[in-house]
């Protein structure tokens, strides 16, 4: 596949965080969460 890709650090990085905010994701999609405001007020930061 050409285009840019994702270390393996970057894309582990990436799987932890959709871990940390599956919920929240989800929910936007779905429509459970009407407002992008507030789905990103909903959004967790890894841990440095």
């Amino acid at each position: 596949m050409a285009g840019l890709q994702l270390s393996p650090r970057e894309e582990g990085l990436l799987q932890a965080w959709v871990a940390l905010n599956l919920d929240t994701l989800v929910g936007y999609w779905d429509g459970a969460i009407e407002y992008t405001e507030d789905a990103l007020e909903l959004l967790k930061p890894l841990s440095p």
